[in-house]
């Protein structure tokens, strides 16, 4: 099981429902790293998407019981994503991607954390968990800023102790 995140410096990842900062480059590096692949989501960011992720398997994990997603696969409880979805797509990878409560719940099986550091503190709402502990940093690629991003950020591939 993989997180893939972008944090600032104090591992904030959204404001308002909202990531921190437009990275186009970081979207790219994102749609790369899930394609074909199953993705993991809380309803609250399957709602600021605002529609599922083309060429994935979205699954959206809600307490809500009464919620129906005609283009997503919706879950109650952890215990069903672990044990259906692994069975159901052998073949697929199976990626977290948030929200805050989202990361927490699967932070214990995760294997592998794609992070986008980005260079900056933001006044954030929503948090990644502290990992440095439990993880190895194994590849960093550093991206400059330029015309189309505002801050330093750099791709981390972490992989568990």
């Amino acid at each position: 099981m993989i997180a893939v995140v972008a944090t600032d410096k104090n591992n904030g990842i959204g404001i308002n429902n909202q990531l921190l900062c437009h990275l186009p480059d970081d979207l790219k590096h994102f749609k790369k790293l899930t394609l074909n692949n199953v993705v993991v989501m809380g309803r609250k960011t399957y709602e600021s998407i605002g529609k599922a992720l083309p060429q994935r398997i979205n699954v959206v994990l809600t307490t809500n019981k009464d919620i129906a997603i005609s283009d997503a696969e919706v879950f109650n409880n952890i215990q069903d994503v672990l044990s259906v979805i692994p069975q159901k797509y052998p073949d697929k990878k199976i990626i977290i991607i948030g929200g805050e409560q989202i990361y927490r719940l699967f932070y214990p099986y995760l294997k592998e954390i794609h992070r986008t550091l980005i260079h900056h503190s933001f006044n954030a709402d929503a948090f990644f968990p502290d990992f440095e502990n439990d993880f190895d940093l194994v590849n960093s690629v550093f991206h400059p800023k330029d015309e189309k991003h505002l801050y330093d950020f750099e791709f981390q591939h972490w992989k568990r102790k």
